[in-house]
């Protein structure tokens, strides 16, 4: 077997990255400090799964991820380990960012880093036609590649897994679509990870709404209004109440009926 070269760099040796209209309407734009170093750690994020020695030891990278050290980032950002510290935070909990930290170094991992960019582009070998660079949004979210492991794809994975708690005969969804769909309700619908799985959460624990939501399109459609009951003094429902398999009951089919 070919023995993997050891890379003692980043992996990204040039190229540019792509960064869409939409982030005007993100948070983080109204804050300088914090769009910089959102723009730093794409800059520094590899294109591809890549290795690198430290303390002779190898460590791996996935495509998105880069090594992050606070002072070599305060150095480059001209920006304080402090303020470095709290927008990264503020990243973090946007569902922008995570960081995987030990005692030697710390691994950021840029979220949807796969919506972030192409492939093909990363490097600047763009080989698509001119007509292609007019392509609309939906066809290019459309057209995106199925990565597993996502964000997406956990979500996805998440509201599989509590509805079949609800109905064990649930028909599986194609989970490539669900991924998109995520896609589109973190990307164009401004949601982040956390607050949609804590409305999944939620809603598939809720007596009326664990029926009537089984489909991501619907928890993207009735989102606003799940949220405002969940936070709500009756919206606060026990994992006890989960009402197993009641669904027979109703219908005497073994089918939901989606009255929303």
């Amino acid at each position: 077997m070919k023995q993997e070269a050891l890379l003692l760099n980043d992996g990204n040796d040039g190229g540019w990255i792509k960064v869409y209209r939409k982030m005007l309407d993100n948070p983080i734009f109204k804050d300088s400090e914090t769009l910089q170093l959102f723009l730093y750690c794409l800059l520094r994020a590899n294109f591809k799964p890549n290795n690198f020695l430290f303390n002779g030891q190898v460590v791996h990278l996935e495509r998105g991820q880069f090594i992050f050290g606070l002072r070599k980032a305060s150095k480059a950002l001209k920006m304080s380990i402090r303020k470095l510290r709290t927008r990264l935070i503020v990243l973090g909990k946007l569902g922008i960012t995570t960081q995987q930290t030990t005692h030697r170094f710390s691994i950021i991992t840029v979220c949807n880093y796969n919506y972030y960019q192409d492939s093909e582009n990363e490097k600047g070998h763009n080989k698509r036609q001119t007509d292609d660079t007019l392509t609309t949004t939906n066809k290019n979210v459309k057209n995106k590649e199925y990565v597993e492991d996502s964000t997406e794809l956990r979500l996805a994975s998440l509201l599989l897994e509590e509805i079949l708690k609800n109905k064990p005969d649930f028909k599986r969804p194609n989970l490539k679509v669900w991924d998109r769909e995520f896609g589109m309700m973190i990307r164009r619908d401004d949601r982040t990870p956390d607050r949609i799985r804590e409305v999944i959460n939620w809603c598939q624990h809720d007596p009326f709404w664990w029926r009537n939501v089984l489909s991501v399109s619907k928890l993207r459609k009735q989102f606003d209004r799940l949220e405002a009951e969940m936070v709500s003094p009756k919206g606060k429902v026990s994992p006890m109440d989960r009402p197993q398999e009641k669904i027979r009951d109703l219908t005497g089919t073994g089918r939901v009926n989606e009255t929303i």
